[in-house]
């Protein structure tokens, strides 16, 4: 009866942490560089009192899909986007952190800027800098940026030591991963953005598949707690 009870909640415990992956995926799914996440579960064995084998199931890890998003060209000089596997880094409040959302502008100071207004960093984690009398800004497929006559910089893009165990922030922002490096076999795209790599149609009905048998799981405790109740109130009969 237990053993029935634990069985449901192991798996209940496990679709809700997957039903919390997929729902924030959906939410993402028109956010710019966003990349998906999934959960891996396997199974533990554990013998009950009358050696009959039960699984639980049990939280491996979670994991970002690392397949690009669509990419669609937008016409902005300061939209990019990064074909191949590589992050922009950006200096936060918080510290660096990586993210593939291009939608870049200058603020008032002229410092090249993600859409939250956070510094895009350059090689040597400095930040880049543009003139106010500068032409028409170029980007080029390595990342340096400059007018035709001029080079301001150069947008540093990298690599995580172990690009596995990134974790989301909010705004579309990943921190973690260890070492950077510089990534290589990677090119900037100019007036291009990333698209979130988010299948609509495929997550929604997993979402359905999930609730369904988060329900199903709810029963099977149900059902184990109502024989718990009957054998108990059948011992006081006894008795």
């Amino acid at each position: 009866m237990q053993t029935q009870i634990y069985v449901g909640l192991s798996s209940q415990l496990a679709l809700r942490q997957q039903l919390d992956v997929l729902a924030n995926n959906i939410a993402n799914v028109n956010t710019v560089g966003f990349r998906a996440e999934s959960v891996l579960f396997d199974s533990h064995l554990e013998k009950t009192h009358d050696r009959q084998t039960v699984s639980y199931v049990v939280d491996k890890f979670s994991y970002t899909d690392r397949k690009a998003g669509t990419f669609r060209e937008t016409g902005n000089p300061l939209d990019v986007a990064i074909r191949g596997e590589g992050w922009l880094q950006v200096q936060t409040q918080n510290g660096v952190r990586l993210t593939r959302d291009g939608r870049l502008h200058l603020n008032p100071e002229g410092t090249l800027v993600n859409h939250a207004g956070y510094e895009v960093l350059g090689v040597g984690g400095a930040p880049v800098e543009i003139p106010e009398d500068a032409g028409n800004l170029q980007i080029m497929k390595d990342g340096t940026i400059g007018d035709g006559e001029r080079v301001f910089g150069r947008i540093e893009i990298v690599r995580a030591a172990d690009e596995g165990a990134l974790a989301h922030e909010a705004g579309g922002l990943y921190v973690g991963g260890g070492a950077l490096t510089p990534a290589e076999g990677i090119e900037l795209m100019q007036g291009t953005l990333e698209l979130s790599n988010v299948n609509a149609v495929l997550a929604m009905t997993q979402l359905i598949d999930i609730s369904a048998a988060y329900q199903r799981a709810q029963t099977l405790v149900e059902g184990g707690d109502e024989t718990a109740r009957n054998a108990i109130r059948t011992i006081g009969r006894i008795e």
